[in-house]
């Protein structure tokens, strides 16, 4: 699904990073590029998805290809379309972000205000003290990644502490009827249970999301010069 989205998109490229060969196999028969299998101390429980990205981004610039902008679609969260993606990108260049992430709304019950720390002696305290709200109505709205759609500027990766996000993070709202990171069993029974509506919901509306509203990455790249936007258009 990562693949497919990203090639049906305005990705330049869509290059998979992985340690398998099966996996590795299965990517190419849906058209993505496998450079190279992925080194093993980048292949670990711990490997932070940072050092995923950047190896991948060096193999591809190592290939003569200029990156300018990145976009990381997880497996693991396939509730997407094409038309989110692109939909990112566009915010991306429009208003001049340094990332765009696709987010969902966190229930009123798991809102941050309510949430309690355990401090000493077994006593509780409020994770922010500044926020005393006892009515689920006064509360003001949070969200929380989705993990389905990361796009940000590829120079994020050259910073000090290198990021994601920038300065300059714009959400890009899902819906959370379609929130399924898959991570146990459970998940991956629920993720197919939901597909078929989800598949029907983005043929209605166009397959995209709203604005506050492959493991698989694509590197918006051409060989020997600047990075193209969808279909053409400068980015």
């Amino acid at each position: 699904h990562a693949v497919k989205v990203g090639l049906a998109s305005g990705c330049d490229r869509v290059v998979l990073s992985t340690d398998s060969p099966d996996y590795a196999r299965a990517g190419q028969l849906a058209g993505a590029e496998v450079p190279a299998m992925r080194p093993k101390q980048f292949a670990q429980d711990s490997t932070p998805m940072m050092e995923v990205i950047r190896h991948m981004v060096g193999l591809v610039e190592e290939g003569g290809a200029k990156v300018d902008t990145v976009v990381l679609l997880q497996p693991t969260s396939p509730f997407r379309t094409p038309n989110d993606v692109d939909a990112c990108l566009k915010l991306l260049k429009q208003k001049k972000a340094d990332s765009v992430v696709s987010v969902v709304r966190v229930p009123d019950h798991f809102n941050p205000c309510t949430v309690l720390w355990k401090g000493k002696k077994g006593l509780y305290f409020p994770l922010n003290k500044n926020y005393t709200y006892t009515r689920r109505q006064d509360m003001p709205p949070a969200w929380i990644r989705s993990g389905a759609i990361y796009v940000f500027r590829r120079e994020l990766l050259d910073r000090r502490t290198p990021t994601f996000f920038g300065e300059r993070m714009l959400p890009y709202q899902m819906e959370e009827r379609f929130h399924v990171n898959i991570d146990a069993p459970g998940d991956l029974l629920k993720a197919r249970k939901l597909w078929s509506s989800f598949e029907s919901v983005a043929r209605t509306r166009g397959g995209a999301g709203r604005c506050p509203r492959r493991s698989g990455a694509s590197a918006r790249a051409r060989r020997g010069r600047p990075a193209t936007g969808p279909r053409g258009k400068k980015q």
